[in-house]
């Protein structure tokens, strides 16, 4: 990042942190349970062009590794799937970034409490690790739970200003165009 001069740094096999992991892994020999065919088809649905799309996977084995750390990280399948449903942008980070920053986060505020605000906000597992800590944590877990309120209970809230803010802006273009 240019602004603040950190940048991120190949590893030593050359790839960036956010590069796809990749390779072969034995849990890719496991049978697929319902909760991974429902994520798969919920990534499918949501990202219809996901294998070429920039930062996703281009393997189903690479999405279902992804999700396995999202479930993990998320406190269980089904939790996992709420949160998958809530952001399913977070499928661009690879596993390597997404479990790092679930290890900071459970290191940190404990497993549960981990598990909470990656429910409320499953963006909080594409944070760098080294940002988890601190007055960056509690600011990241006060923005988890604004953005909670704000997709759970306060969603109409949001829908109605959606909706104001698109009449307010036609209501200035006609009242410019009436001049």
């Amino acid at each position: 990042n240019y602004l603040t001069q950190t940048y991120e740094r190949p590893r030593a096999d050359g790839r960036m942190p956010w590069e796809e992991e990749g390779g072969f892994s034995v849990v890719d020999l496991l049978p697929w349970s319902e909760e991974d065919r429902q994520a798969m088809a919920m990534v499918n649905k949501r990202i219809p062009n996901w294998r070429k799309a920039m930062l996703m996977p281009s393997s189903e084995a690479g999405v279902r590794r992804r999700w396995r750390v999202l479930a993990e990280a998320s406190g269980g399948a089904v939790a996992g799937l709420a949160s998958l449903d809530r952001n399913v942008g977070i499928m661009c980070m690879s596993e390597g970034v997404m479990q790092a920053a679930s290890d900071a986060l459970v290191k940190n505020l404990g497993r549960e409490k981990a598990a909470e605000v990656v429910r409320k906000n499953p963006g909080v597992l594409a944070i760098r690790a080294s940002a988890l800590q601190g007055d960056r944590l509690a600011r990241t877990v006060f923005v988890a739970d604004i953005i909670d309120v704000l997709a759970g209970p306060g969603k109409p809230f949001v829908v109605f200003l959606q909706y104001f803010f698109v009449v307010a802006i036609l209501k200035a273009f006609s009242d410019m165009a009436a001049r």
